[in-house]
Protein backbone atom coordinates (compact mmCIF):
# COMPACT_ATOMS: atom_id res chain seq x y z
CA UNK A 1 0.00 0.00 0.00
CA UNK A 2 1.32 3.44 -0.91
CA UNK A 3 2.15 5.88 1.86
CA UNK A 4 -0.54 8.60 1.98
CA UNK A 5 -0.73 9.79 5.57
CA UNK A 6 -1.29 13.37 4.62
CA UNK A 7 -1.21 15.55 7.71
CA UNK A 8 1.34 14.71 10.38
CA UNK A 9 1.97 17.73 12.57
CA UNK A 10 4.81 15.93 14.32
CA UNK A 11 6.89 16.14 11.15
CA UNK A 12 6.77 19.94 11.00
CA UNK A 13 9.83 21.66 12.49
CA UNK A 14 11.73 18.36 12.45
CA UNK A 15 14.35 17.55 9.88
CA UNK A 16 14.54 14.15 8.25
CA UNK A 17 16.33 12.06 10.87
CA UNK A 18 16.96 9.04 8.65
CA UNK A 19 20.50 7.72 8.91
CA UNK A 20 23.00 9.03 6.39
CA UNK A 21 23.26 5.61 4.78
CA UNK A 22 19.49 5.21 4.42
CA UNK A 23 19.06 8.68 2.95
CA UNK A 24 21.87 8.04 0.47
CA UNK A 25 20.02 4.85 -0.51
CA UNK A 26 16.84 6.89 -1.15
CA UNK A 27 18.83 9.44 -3.14
CA UNK A 28 20.35 6.72 -5.28
CA UNK A 29 16.88 5.36 -6.04
CA UNK A 30 15.68 8.82 -7.01
CA UNK A 31 18.67 9.46 -9.28
CA UNK A 32 18.36 6.02 -10.87
CA UNK A 33 14.76 6.87 -11.75
CA UNK A 34 14.85 10.60 -12.55
CA UNK A 35 16.65 12.35 -15.41
CA UNK A 36 15.77 15.98 -14.67
CA UNK A 37 18.54 17.48 -12.49
CA UNK A 38 16.43 20.43 -11.38
CA UNK A 39 13.65 18.24 -9.99
CA UNK A 40 16.20 15.91 -8.40
CA UNK A 41 17.70 18.89 -6.54
CA UNK A 42 14.29 20.21 -5.45
CA UNK A 43 13.00 16.85 -4.22
CA UNK A 44 16.29 16.02 -2.46
CA UNK A 45 16.43 19.28 -0.49
CA UNK A 46 12.75 19.14 0.42
CA UNK A 47 13.06 15.51 1.47
CA UNK A 48 15.84 16.52 3.88
CA UNK A 49 13.42 18.86 5.62
CA UNK A 50 10.17 16.91 5.35
CA UNK A 51 10.54 13.20 6.16
CA UNK A 52 7.17 12.35 4.60
CA UNK A 53 8.56 13.15 1.15
CA UNK A 54 11.40 10.64 1.33
CA UNK A 55 9.16 7.99 2.89
CA UNK A 56 6.57 8.47 0.16
CA UNK A 57 8.98 8.44 -2.78
CA UNK A 58 10.90 5.49 -1.39
CA UNK A 59 7.69 3.48 -1.53
CA UNK A 60 6.46 4.79 -4.89
CA UNK A 61 9.78 4.27 -6.67
CA UNK A 62 9.63 0.58 -5.86
CA UNK A 63 6.10 0.38 -7.23
CA UNK A 64 7.01 2.10 -10.50
CA UNK A 65 10.24 0.22 -11.14
CA UNK A 66 8.36 -3.07 -11.01
CA UNK A 67 5.63 -2.08 -13.43
CA UNK A 68 5.62 0.45 -16.34
CA UNK A 69 2.10 -0.50 -17.41
CA UNK A 70 -0.41 2.25 -18.15
CA UNK A 71 -2.76 0.96 -15.45
CA UNK A 72 -0.08 1.11 -12.77
CA UNK A 73 1.24 4.53 -13.82
CA UNK A 74 -2.26 5.98 -14.08
CA UNK A 75 -3.14 4.62 -10.61
CA UNK A 76 -0.03 6.23 -9.09
CA UNK A 77 -0.55 9.57 -10.85
CA UNK A 78 -4.20 9.75 -9.79
CA UNK A 79 -3.32 8.93 -6.18
CA UNK A 80 -0.69 11.68 -6.18
CA UNK A 81 -3.19 14.13 -7.63
CA UNK A 82 -5.64 13.26 -4.83
CA UNK A 83 -2.87 13.80 -2.30
CA UNK A 84 -2.14 17.21 -3.82
CA UNK A 85 -5.85 18.13 -3.73
CA UNK A 86 -6.09 17.23 -0.03
CA UNK A 87 -3.03 19.31 0.78
CA UNK A 88 -4.39 22.29 -1.17
CA UNK A 89 -7.68 22.06 0.67
CA UNK A 90 -5.91 21.86 4.02
CA UNK A 91 -3.65 24.84 3.25
CA UNK A 92 -6.55 26.98 2.07
CA UNK A 93 -8.83 26.23 5.01
CA UNK A 94 -6.49 25.88 8.01
CA UNK A 95 -5.52 28.72 10.33
CA UNK A 96 -1.88 27.66 10.57
CA UNK A 97 1.04 30.07 10.46
CA UNK A 98 2.66 30.99 7.15
CA UNK A 99 5.64 28.71 7.74
CA UNK A 100 3.39 25.68 8.29
CA UNK A 101 1.34 26.45 5.20
CA UNK A 102 4.47 26.78 3.10
CA UNK A 103 5.81 23.55 4.55
CA UNK A 104 2.81 21.73 3.07
CA UNK A 105 2.96 23.79 -0.12
CA UNK A 106 6.55 22.64 -0.69
CA UNK A 107 5.42 19.07 -0.15
CA UNK A 108 2.62 19.22 -2.72
CA UNK A 109 4.99 20.94 -5.15
CA UNK A 110 7.34 17.94 -4.89
CA UNK A 111 4.44 15.59 -5.61
CA UNK A 112 3.54 17.67 -8.68
CA UNK A 113 7.20 17.47 -9.72
CA UNK A 114 7.23 13.74 -9.35
CA UNK A 115 4.40 13.41 -11.86
CA UNK A 116 6.51 15.61 -14.16
CA UNK A 117 9.34 13.11 -13.82
CA UNK A 118 7.06 10.15 -14.55
CA UNK A 119 5.65 11.60 -17.77
CA UNK A 120 8.69 13.30 -19.28
CA UNK A 121 11.90 13.08 -17.28
CA UNK A 122 12.65 9.56 -16.08
CA UNK A 123 13.72 6.07 -17.03
CA UNK A 124 10.14 5.52 -18.24
CA UNK A 125 10.62 7.95 -21.11
CA UNK A 126 14.04 6.42 -21.77
CA UNK A 127 12.43 2.97 -21.86
CA UNK A 128 9.74 4.25 -24.25
CA UNK A 129 12.31 5.77 -26.60
CA UNK A 130 14.40 2.61 -26.62
CA UNK A 131 11.38 0.40 -27.37
CA UNK A 132 10.20 2.66 -30.20
CA UNK A 133 13.61 2.53 -31.85
CA UNK A 134 13.83 -1.21 -31.33
CA UNK A 135 10.42 -1.80 -32.94
CA UNK A 136 10.44 0.81 -35.72
CA UNK A 137 14.13 1.44 -36.27
CA UNK A 138 15.26 4.74 -37.76
CA UNK A 139 11.74 5.45 -38.97
CA UNK A 140 10.26 5.68 -35.46
CA UNK A 141 9.90 9.46 -35.71
CA UNK A 142 7.68 9.08 -38.77
CA UNK A 143 5.50 6.71 -36.79
CA UNK A 144 5.24 9.23 -33.95
CA UNK A 145 4.38 11.97 -36.47
CA UNK A 146 1.35 9.99 -37.60
CA UNK A 147 0.33 9.42 -34.00
CA UNK A 148 0.70 13.15 -33.20
CA UNK A 149 -1.50 14.11 -36.17
CA UNK A 150 -4.13 11.66 -35.08
CA UNK A 151 -3.83 12.75 -31.44
CA UNK A 152 -2.49 16.33 -31.40
CA UNK A 153 -1.74 18.18 -28.18
CA UNK A 154 -4.77 19.88 -26.70
CA UNK A 155 -2.57 22.89 -26.00
CA UNK A 156 -1.75 23.90 -29.59
CA UNK A 157 -5.27 24.13 -30.98
CA UNK A 158 -4.59 21.77 -33.90
CA UNK A 159 -7.56 19.62 -34.87
CA UNK A 160 -7.31 15.88 -35.20
CA UNK A 161 -6.71 14.66 -38.73
CA UNK A 162 -9.08 11.97 -39.91
CA UNK A 163 -8.44 8.89 -41.99
CA UNK A 164 -4.88 8.38 -40.72
CA UNK A 165 -3.88 4.81 -40.15
CA UNK A 166 -2.39 4.46 -36.69
CA UNK A 167 -0.56 1.62 -35.08
CA UNK A 168 -2.07 0.03 -32.03
CA UNK A 169 0.32 -1.66 -29.60
CA UNK A 170 1.36 -1.26 -25.99
CA UNK A 171 4.34 0.99 -26.75
CA UNK A 172 2.24 3.43 -28.77
CA UNK A 173 -0.43 3.38 -26.08
CA UNK A 174 2.22 4.27 -23.48
CA UNK A 175 3.39 7.14 -25.70
CA UNK A 176 -0.16 8.52 -26.03
CA UNK A 177 -0.74 8.09 -22.30
CA UNK A 178 2.41 10.05 -21.34
CA UNK A 179 1.64 12.72 -23.93
CA UNK A 180 -1.85 13.16 -22.47
CA UNK A 181 -0.49 13.61 -18.96
CA UNK A 182 2.17 16.07 -20.17
CA UNK A 183 -0.63 18.26 -21.52
CA UNK A 184 -2.66 17.82 -18.36
CA UNK A 185 0.32 18.73 -16.16
CA UNK A 186 0.88 21.87 -18.20
CA UNK A 187 -2.68 23.05 -17.69
CA UNK A 188 -2.70 21.96 -14.05
CA UNK A 189 0.43 24.01 -13.39
CA UNK A 190 -1.11 27.14 -14.92
CA UNK A 191 -4.55 26.80 -13.33
CA UNK A 192 -3.76 25.28 -9.92
CA UNK A 193 -0.08 25.40 -9.00
CA UNK A 194 1.65 28.51 -10.36
CA UNK A 195 -0.04 31.52 -8.79
CA UNK A 196 -0.76 29.97 -5.40
CA UNK A 197 2.80 28.70 -5.15
CA UNK A 198 4.27 32.11 -5.96
CA UNK A 199 2.02 33.85 -3.45
CA UNK A 200 2.76 31.43 -0.63
CA UNK A 201 6.49 31.57 -1.38
CA UNK A 202 6.49 35.38 -1.28
CA UNK A 203 4.44 35.37 1.93
CA UNK A 204 6.83 32.88 3.49
CA UNK A 205 9.96 34.81 2.47
CA UNK A 206 8.60 38.00 4.05
CA UNK A 207 7.65 36.06 7.20
CA UNK A 208 11.01 34.27 7.50
CA UNK A 209 13.13 37.39 6.98
CA UNK A 210 11.00 39.37 9.40
CA UNK A 211 11.53 36.66 12.02
CA UNK A 212 15.25 36.19 11.29
CA UNK A 213 16.65 39.35 9.64
CA UNK A 214 20.12 37.79 9.31
CA UNK A 215 18.66 35.47 6.63
CA UNK A 216 17.56 38.34 4.37
CA UNK A 217 20.21 37.65 1.71
CA UNK A 218 18.76 34.18 1.03
CA UNK A 219 15.82 33.40 -1.25
CA UNK A 220 13.56 30.58 -2.39
CA UNK A 221 14.62 27.04 -1.56
CA UNK A 222 17.79 28.11 0.25
CA UNK A 223 15.81 30.33 2.63
CA UNK A 224 13.25 27.57 3.14
CA UNK A 225 15.94 25.05 4.12
CA UNK A 226 17.75 27.49 6.41
CA UNK A 227 14.55 28.57 8.14
CA UNK A 228 13.47 25.07 9.14
CA UNK A 229 17.02 24.05 10.05
CA UNK A 230 17.22 27.15 12.24
CA UNK A 231 14.15 26.29 14.31
CA UNK A 232 14.94 22.60 14.75
CA UNK A 233 15.70 22.27 18.52
CA UNK A 234 18.74 19.94 18.32
CA UNK A 235 20.14 18.24 15.22
CA UNK A 236 22.41 15.21 14.92
CA UNK A 237 25.48 16.02 12.81
CA UNK A 238 24.59 13.09 10.55
CA UNK A 239 21.45 14.93 9.47
CA UNK A 240 23.44 18.00 8.42
CA UNK A 241 25.96 15.81 6.57
CA UNK A 242 23.24 14.82 4.10
CA UNK A 243 23.42 18.34 2.65
CA UNK A 244 27.09 17.88 1.74
CA UNK A 245 26.69 17.66 -2.05
CA UNK A 246 23.88 20.21 -2.33
CA UNK A 247 24.38 23.69 -3.69
CA UNK A 248 23.22 25.23 -0.39
CA UNK A 249 25.75 23.40 1.83
CA UNK A 250 28.00 26.40 2.53
CA UNK A 251 24.95 28.57 3.23
CA UNK A 252 24.07 26.35 6.20
CA UNK A 253 26.73 28.14 8.24
CA UNK A 254 24.25 31.05 8.53
CA UNK A 255 22.24 29.01 11.06
CA UNK A 256 24.57 26.26 12.34
CA UNK A 257 27.91 28.10 12.27
CA UNK A 258 31.26 27.30 10.72
CA UNK A 259 32.38 24.63 13.17
CA UNK A 260 29.21 22.59 12.64
CA UNK A 261 29.60 22.88 8.88
CA UNK A 262 33.16 21.56 9.05
CA UNK A 263 32.09 18.62 11.20
CA UNK A 264 29.27 17.83 8.78
CA UNK A 265 31.84 17.78 5.97
CA UNK A 266 33.90 15.25 7.88
CA UNK A 267 30.84 13.14 8.67
CA UNK A 268 29.88 13.08 5.00
CA UNK A 269 33.36 11.72 4.26
CA UNK A 270 32.87 8.94 6.84
CA UNK A 271 35.55 10.32 9.18
CA UNK A 272 35.44 9.09 12.78
CA UNK A 273 34.26 11.67 15.31
CA UNK A 274 32.48 11.73 18.67
CA UNK A 275 28.71 11.63 18.81
CA UNK A 276 27.85 15.21 17.87
CA UNK A 277 24.75 17.41 18.08
CA UNK A 278 24.13 20.99 16.98
CA UNK A 279 21.87 23.62 18.55
CA UNK A 280 21.10 26.08 15.71
CA UNK A 281 21.08 29.86 16.11
CA UNK A 282 17.32 30.37 16.55
CA UNK A 283 16.95 27.34 18.81
CA UNK A 284 19.72 28.73 21.03
CA UNK A 285 18.35 32.29 21.08
CA UNK A 286 14.75 31.26 21.74
CA UNK A 287 15.46 28.32 24.06
CA UNK A 288 13.85 25.78 21.72
CA UNK A 289 16.46 23.18 22.68
CA UNK A 290 15.66 23.17 26.41
CA UNK A 291 13.17 20.30 26.45
CA UNK A 292 15.38 18.22 24.15
CA UNK A 293 18.43 18.14 26.42
CA UNK A 294 16.89 15.46 28.62
CA UNK A 295 16.57 13.19 25.58
CA UNK A 296 20.33 13.20 24.97
CA UNK A 297 22.56 10.31 26.13
CA UNK A 298 23.75 10.57 29.74
CA UNK A 299 27.45 11.09 29.01
CA UNK A 300 30.05 13.82 29.48
CA UNK A 301 30.12 16.49 26.76
CA UNK A 302 32.40 19.05 25.22
CA UNK A 303 30.34 22.21 24.70
CA UNK A 304 31.82 24.16 21.80
CA UNK A 305 30.96 27.38 20.02
CA UNK A 306 29.91 27.37 16.39
CA UNK A 307 29.44 31.03 15.52
CA UNK A 308 28.22 31.96 12.05
CA UNK A 309 31.56 33.62 11.22
CA UNK A 310 33.76 31.06 12.96
CA UNK A 311 36.06 28.54 11.27
CA UNK A 312 35.34 29.84 7.79
CA UNK A 313 37.66 30.31 4.84
CA UNK A 314 38.70 33.84 5.86
CA UNK A 315 38.63 34.16 9.65
CA UNK A 316 39.09 31.53 12.33
CA UNK A 317 38.08 33.43 15.51
CA UNK A 318 40.59 31.07 17.11
CA UNK A 319 39.71 30.53 20.76
CA UNK A 320 37.69 33.74 21.01
CA UNK A 321 34.46 32.02 22.00
CA UNK A 322 34.09 29.86 25.09
CA UNK A 323 34.55 26.10 25.10
CA UNK A 324 33.73 23.96 28.13
CA UNK A 325 35.01 20.40 28.44
CA UNK A 326 33.95 17.29 30.36
CA UNK A 327 30.50 18.63 31.23
CA UNK A 328 27.95 16.27 32.76
CA UNK A 329 24.49 16.19 31.26
CA UNK A 330 23.00 17.84 34.36
CA UNK A 331 25.28 20.86 33.87
CA UNK A 332 24.76 21.31 30.15
CA UNK A 333 22.30 24.19 30.50
CA UNK A 334 24.83 26.41 32.29
CA UNK A 335 27.64 25.52 29.89
CA UNK A 336 25.48 26.19 26.84
CA UNK A 337 24.56 29.58 28.31
CA UNK A 338 28.23 30.39 28.95
CA UNK A 339 29.23 29.55 25.38
CA UNK A 340 26.26 31.53 24.05
CA UNK A 341 27.19 34.63 26.09
CA UNK A 342 30.75 34.65 24.74
CA UNK A 343 29.48 35.91 21.37
CA UNK A 344 29.34 39.40 22.88
CA UNK A 345 32.63 39.47 24.79
CA UNK A 346 35.18 42.29 24.57
CA UNK A 347 37.67 40.08 22.76
CA UNK A 348 35.12 39.10 20.10
CA UNK A 349 34.03 42.72 19.66
CA UNK A 350 37.68 43.78 19.23
CA UNK A 351 38.23 41.12 16.58
CA UNK A 352 35.00 42.00 14.74
CA UNK A 353 35.82 45.71 14.73
CA UNK A 354 39.42 45.11 13.65
CA UNK A 355 38.44 43.11 10.56
CA UNK A 356 35.10 44.86 9.95
CA UNK A 357 33.26 41.52 10.01
CA UNK A 358 29.50 41.17 10.28
CA UNK A 359 28.24 40.72 13.81
CA UNK A 360 28.22 36.95 14.54
CA UNK A 361 25.31 34.81 15.68
CA UNK A 362 25.98 31.77 17.85
CA UNK A 363 25.14 28.11 17.44
CA UNK A 364 26.49 25.46 19.82
CA UNK A 365 28.07 22.05 19.25
CA UNK A 366 27.65 19.27 21.81
CA UNK A 367 30.19 16.45 21.44
CA UNK A 368 30.83 13.36 23.48
CA UNK A 369 33.88 14.21 25.56
CA UNK A 370 37.01 12.06 25.44
CA UNK A 371 39.94 12.24 27.83
CA UNK A 372 42.58 11.38 25.23
CA UNK A 373 46.11 10.06 25.35
CA UNK A 374 47.17 12.65 22.73
CA UNK A 375 45.61 15.71 21.19
CA UNK A 376 46.80 17.56 18.13
CA UNK A 377 46.25 20.01 15.33
CA UNK A 378 47.16 19.87 11.65
CA UNK A 379 47.36 22.87 9.37
CA UNK A 380 48.08 22.56 5.68
CA UNK A 381 50.74 24.64 3.98
CA UNK A 382 49.88 23.45 0.48
CA UNK A 383 47.56 20.69 -0.64
CA UNK A 384 50.55 18.31 -0.60
CA UNK A 385 52.15 19.48 2.66
CA UNK A 386 51.31 20.46 6.19
CA UNK A 387 52.38 20.85 9.79
CA UNK A 388 51.37 18.57 12.67
CA UNK A 389 51.57 19.55 16.35
CA UNK A 390 50.51 17.45 19.31
CA UNK A 391 50.74 17.12 23.09
CA UNK A 392 50.06 14.50 25.70
CA UNK A 393 46.54 14.68 27.13
CA UNK A 394 43.82 17.07 25.98
CA UNK A 395 44.31 19.79 23.41
CA UNK A 396 43.54 22.84 25.56
CA UNK A 397 47.17 23.43 26.44
CA UNK A 398 48.17 23.00 22.78
CA UNK A 399 45.84 25.60 21.29
CA UNK A 400 46.34 27.96 24.23
CA UNK A 401 50.12 27.84 23.80
CA UNK A 402 50.77 26.89 27.42
CA UNK A 403 53.27 24.25 26.33
CA UNK A 404 55.60 23.88 23.37
CA UNK A 405 54.28 20.88 21.43
CA UNK A 406 55.90 18.07 19.49
CA UNK A 407 55.75 18.77 15.79
CA UNK A 408 56.24 17.11 12.40
CA UNK A 409 56.31 18.59 8.91
CA UNK A 410 54.84 16.59 6.03
CA UNK A 411 55.42 17.05 2.31
CA UNK A 412 54.99 13.55 0.82
CA UNK A 413 58.58 12.65 1.72
CA UNK A 414 59.63 10.00 4.20
CA UNK A 415 59.06 11.18 7.77
CA UNK A 416 59.95 9.92 11.22
CA UNK A 417 56.26 9.11 11.92
CA UNK A 418 56.47 9.75 15.63
CA UNK A 419 52.73 9.95 16.25
CA UNK A 420 50.78 6.85 15.24
CA UNK A 421 47.43 5.13 15.68
CA UNK A 422 46.74 1.51 14.82
CA UNK A 423 50.27 1.28 13.38
CA UNK A 424 49.48 4.11 10.94
CA UNK A 425 51.23 7.46 10.79
CA UNK A 426 48.87 10.25 11.86
CA UNK A 427 50.71 12.77 9.68
CA UNK A 428 50.46 10.60 6.58
CA UNK A 429 46.75 9.96 7.21
CA UNK A 430 45.99 13.67 7.63
CA UNK A 431 47.98 14.61 4.54
CA UNK A 432 46.12 12.05 2.43
CA UNK A 433 42.77 13.18 3.88
CA UNK A 434 43.58 16.79 2.99
CA UNK A 435 44.44 15.75 -0.58
CA UNK A 436 41.25 13.65 -0.82
CA UNK A 437 39.09 16.57 0.33
CA UNK A 438 40.89 18.95 -2.03
CA UNK A 439 41.12 21.67 0.65
CA UNK A 440 44.16 23.04 2.47
CA UNK A 441 42.89 22.06 5.87
CA UNK A 442 42.99 22.74 9.57
CA UNK A 443 42.15 19.59 11.56
CA UNK A 444 41.82 19.20 15.31
CA UNK A 445 41.98 15.61 16.58
CA UNK A 446 42.70 13.36 19.51
CA UNK A 447 43.88 9.77 19.98
CA UNK A 448 41.86 7.63 22.37
CA UNK A 449 42.35 3.87 22.79
CA UNK A 450 44.49 3.84 19.63
CA UNK A 451 41.71 5.46 17.56
CA UNK A 452 42.15 8.71 15.66
CA UNK A 453 39.08 10.85 16.41
CA UNK A 454 38.37 14.18 14.70
CA UNK A 455 37.04 17.12 16.70
CA UNK A 456 37.11 19.92 14.13
CA UNK A 457 37.74 20.77 10.48
CA UNK A 458 37.92 24.08 8.70
CA UNK A 459 39.68 25.43 5.61
CA UNK A 460 43.06 26.87 6.60
CA UNK A 461 42.86 30.67 6.77
CA UNK A 462 46.32 32.23 6.90
CA UNK A 463 48.98 29.83 5.63
CA UNK A 464 52.20 29.63 7.60
CA UNK A 465 55.72 30.02 6.20
CA UNK A 466 58.94 28.07 6.42
CA UNK A 467 59.41 25.85 9.47
CA UNK A 468 62.51 26.37 11.61
CA UNK A 469 63.10 23.50 14.00
CA UNK A 470 66.33 24.67 15.66
CA UNK A 471 65.71 26.51 18.93
CA UNK A 472 68.87 27.93 20.48
CA UNK A 473 70.39 31.11 21.83
CA UNK A 474 73.78 32.79 21.70
CA UNK A 475 75.12 36.09 22.92
CA UNK A 476 73.22 38.22 20.40
CA UNK A 477 70.62 35.97 18.84
CA UNK A 478 67.73 33.70 19.77
CA UNK A 479 65.85 31.47 17.35
CA UNK A 480 62.37 30.17 17.99
CA UNK A 481 59.52 28.67 15.98
CA UNK A 482 58.48 31.05 13.17
CA UNK A 483 54.69 31.42 13.40
CA UNK A 484 53.77 34.52 11.35
CA UNK A 485 55.87 36.26 8.71
CA UNK A 486 57.17 39.81 8.81
CA UNK A 487 60.09 41.82 10.18
CA UNK A 488 59.85 44.25 13.08
CA UNK A 489 62.15 46.18 15.36
CA UNK A 490 61.22 48.04 18.50
CA UNK A 491 60.90 48.09 22.27
CA UNK A 492 59.99 44.75 23.92
CA UNK A 493 57.39 44.67 26.70
CA UNK A 494 56.97 41.59 28.88
CA UNK A 495 53.54 40.87 30.33
CA UNK A 496 52.88 38.12 32.81
CA UNK A 497 49.12 38.35 32.39
CA UNK A 498 46.50 39.96 30.20
CA UNK A 499 46.69 43.73 30.75
CA UNK A 500 43.69 45.81 31.76
CA UNK A 501 44.98 48.80 29.81
CA UNK A 502 46.37 48.36 26.33
CA UNK A 503 47.17 51.85 25.03
CA UNK A 504 50.84 51.74 26.14
CA UNK A 505 51.32 48.57 24.04
CA UNK A 506 50.85 50.39 20.73
CA UNK A 507 53.73 49.55 18.37
CA UNK A 508 55.54 47.58 21.09
CA UNK A 509 56.84 43.99 20.71
CA UNK A 510 54.91 41.81 23.14
CA UNK A 511 56.78 39.21 25.19
CA UNK A 512 54.62 36.67 27.03
CA UNK A 513 54.78 33.15 28.39
CA UNK A 514 51.70 32.43 26.27
CA UNK A 515 48.47 34.18 25.29
CA UNK A 516 44.86 33.10 25.49
CA UNK A 517 41.70 34.52 23.89
CA UNK A 518 41.38 37.17 26.61
CA UNK A 519 44.52 38.81 25.23
CA UNK A 520 42.98 39.62 21.84
CA UNK A 521 42.31 43.34 22.53
CA UNK A 522 45.97 43.71 23.56
CA UNK A 523 47.23 41.77 20.53
CA UNK A 524 45.41 44.23 18.30
CA UNK A 525 47.80 46.97 19.47
CA UNK A 526 51.26 45.38 19.32
CA UNK A 527 53.61 45.30 16.34
CA UNK A 528 54.88 41.74 16.96
CA UNK A 529 54.45 38.81 19.36
CA UNK A 530 57.03 36.52 20.99
CA UNK A 531 56.03 33.70 23.38
CA UNK A 532 57.97 31.34 25.59
CA UNK A 533 55.66 28.42 24.95
CA UNK A 534 53.49 27.30 22.05
CA UNK A 535 53.99 26.31 18.45
CA UNK A 536 52.83 27.35 15.03
CA UNK A 537 49.24 26.36 15.76
CA UNK A 538 48.75 27.93 19.19
CA UNK A 539 46.37 30.81 19.83
CA UNK A 540 49.03 33.54 19.58
CA UNK A 541 50.29 32.19 16.24
CA UNK A 542 46.88 31.91 14.61
CA UNK A 543 45.76 35.37 15.72
CA UNK A 544 49.08 36.91 14.64
CA UNK A 545 48.75 35.46 11.14
CA UNK A 546 45.23 36.82 10.85
CA UNK A 547 46.33 40.24 12.14
CA UNK A 548 49.30 40.22 9.78
CA UNK A 549 51.89 40.81 12.52
CA UNK A 550 55.13 38.80 12.97
CA UNK A 551 55.11 36.10 15.62
CA UNK A 552 57.74 33.75 17.03
CA UNK A 553 56.78 31.05 19.54
CA UNK A 554 58.40 28.48 21.80
CA UNK A 555 61.63 30.34 22.58
CA UNK A 556 61.56 29.21 26.22
CA UNK A 557 61.19 31.09 29.50
CA UNK A 558 64.93 31.72 29.87
CA UNK A 559 65.01 33.46 26.48
CA UNK A 560 61.95 35.53 27.39
CA UNK A 561 63.80 36.70 30.52
CA UNK A 562 66.82 37.70 28.40
CA UNK A 563 64.71 39.68 25.90
CA UNK A 564 62.69 41.41 28.62
CA UNK A 565 65.90 43.09 29.82
CA UNK A 566 66.69 44.54 26.39
CA UNK A 567 65.68 48.04 25.33
CA UNK A 568 65.53 47.27 21.58
CA UNK A 569 65.23 44.06 19.56
CA UNK A 570 64.75 42.95 15.96
CA UNK A 571 62.85 39.89 14.78
CA UNK A 572 62.05 38.04 11.58
CA UNK A 573 58.84 36.00 11.74
CA UNK A 574 59.80 34.03 8.63
CA UNK A 575 63.05 32.62 10.04
CA UNK A 576 62.28 32.80 13.76
CA UNK A 577 65.42 34.85 14.42
CA UNK A 578 65.45 37.49 17.18
CA UNK A 579 68.46 39.82 17.37
CA UNK A 580 69.52 42.20 20.14
CA UNK A 581 72.51 44.12 21.47
CA UNK A 582 73.99 43.85 24.95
Amino acid sequence: MLYFNYILKSDIYKFNMQTYRKFVHFLKKLKDFARDEQWIEIITLDALINPRISRFFFNVLDKINLDYSINNLNRIIMLIRKKIAKLINYIDTCDSKIDEKYFYERELYCYYGFIELIVEGSIITEYLNAQLQKEYGKGYLSVLSKIDKKNPSILNGILKQKNINTINNSIIELYIFLKHWQDDQNMYHKKVILERHRKLRNDFECYAVDKFPYLKKFKKQTLYSLYFLNICPIIDIETIAKFNNSYIFKDLSAVIGGKSLGLAKLKANNIEMPKTYVIPVASLEKGLYVDEIEKLPNISYAVRSSATVEDGENYSFAGLFNTELNIGKNKLYNSIANVFSSVDSDRVNSYVNKFKIERPCMAVVLQKYYSPEYAGVWIGKTLQSGHLEYVNGDGEKLVSGKVTPFYEFWDNKKQKNRLKFKNQSVGSYLLNLQIKMGIISDFEFCIKDNNLIFLQFRPATKIFSKIQTNIFENEKQIIGIPASVGKRSGVPVFLKENPQSKEYLKNKILLADYTDPGWVPALMEVSAIITAEGGMLCHAAIIARELGVPCICGIGHKSIDILSQKSFIKLDGRTGIIEFED
